[in-house]
């Protein structure tokens, strides 16, 4: 369902929990399911926010206007005004979310955001990303078993078996150079405790170019920035895990450490992965989420501009896949070949 060209500086979607995309675009679902699902909204200048809802069941529709005439630009210009998108779910909820210019962060829309609740029902509920809700905090002391190691640029790794495959169980630190990477705000303590950022490209080691036009290489057992006989995992790879660990929606709490995670949204860590909240980081330079969620890249196209990767969530049991701007900056986690 494509947005009208007034609003096509917004990319809208709709997820369930489980990570399966449900709408695209401002339109109408007929007959949705009853469930919680996951809203996701991004504009082209880096800015994302996401709301979850409960919904009753029965037609959904999400519908866009500008709070003051304002063309599409708004979402790349602060100026005054704001803009909506509403959701509407035949009389168990219609909501609108707000939107306002951000002081002191030039191009870039607010992360704080405005909530309007109409017609509510006991059944409906609205958790903005804001929100203090969080996944509560784990009693299990996490993984106990063995793990392995790999050494790559002077630095030494853990590693751990899953089923079949073999990863790093800590993000790559690794700074190759040439391309786009970052510690977390430029401050080197980020980086031994998260790992460093990187655009698509610089994980990929490829050329610059390919953050704005189609590689068209091969996702399969593509080495990147990862040490010899590893590699960037594909989309599928991230899939078979998640799989393996029971499924996205419960994949986030078996998969992020014991430790770490803002507002007790810590994990079991079951399988050692130990995944840590490393945020994100810009083509501008600027950073947000450190503490609150982690971004992994694939090495899987959707399209010239888009790449599949994976997300965890400080307010969240499930591991998010989604595409994303080649030109952010993800955590890297390598798998064995």
């Amino acid at each position: 369902m494509e947005l009208s060209q007034q609003f096509r500086s917004a990319d809208i979607a709709l997820y369930s929990l489980n990570g399966k995309q449900v709408l695209r675009g401002s339109g109408e679902h007929p007959n949705l399911a009853m469930g919680v699902y996951l809203l996701s909204v991004r504009g082209r200048n880096g800015s994302v926010f996401t709301a979850r809802f409960a919904h009753s069941g029965g037609g959904l529709s999400i519908d866009v206007g500008f709070g003051n005439g304002n063309s599409g630009s708004l979402l790349e210009k602060a100026i005054a005004g704001n803009w909506t998108i509403t959701v509407s779910a035949e009389g168990y909820l219609d909501t609108s979310y707000a939107f306002f210019p951000e002081t002191g962060r030039g191009s870039t829309p607010v992360q704080e955001i405005n909530l309007r609740q109409i017609l509510p029902s006991s059944s409906s509920e609205i958790i903005p990303s804001s929100s203090s809700e969080t996944s509560s905090s784990s009693s299990s002391v996490g993984y106990s078993g063995p793990y392995g190691s790999v050494t790559h640029g002077g630095q030494t790794y853990k590693t751990i078996v899953i089923g079949t495959q073999t990863w790093m169980a800590e993000n790559l630190n690794y700074d190759p150079g040439p391309g786009n990477s970052a510690c977390y705000d430029n401050n080197s303590s980020n980086c031994a405790q998260y790992g460093r950022l990187y655009d698509w490209s610089t994980a990929m080691s490829i050329s610059t170019s390919y953050n704005s036009s189609s590689w068209n290489g091969s996702d399969v057992k593509h080495q990147g920035i990862c040490p010899a006989g590893w590699h960037l995992p594909s989309n599928a790879e991230w899939t078979t895990l998640t799989n393996y660990v029971g499924g996205t929606s419960t994949a986030g709490t078996k998969l992020k450490a014991t430790t770490g995670w803002n507002n007790n949204g810590n994990g079991t860590d079951e399988y050692g992965f130990s995944t840590l909240p490393g945020g994100r980081g810009y083509s501008d330079g600027n950073f947000n989420y450190a503490g609150d969620a982690g971004n992994w890249w694939s090495s899987t196209e959707d399209n010239s501009s888009y790449v599949w990767y994976r997300g965890m969530y400080y307010y969240g049991s499930y591991v998010g896949r989604d595409t994303s701007n080649k030109s952010w900056l993800f955590s890297v986690r390598c798998l064995k070949d």
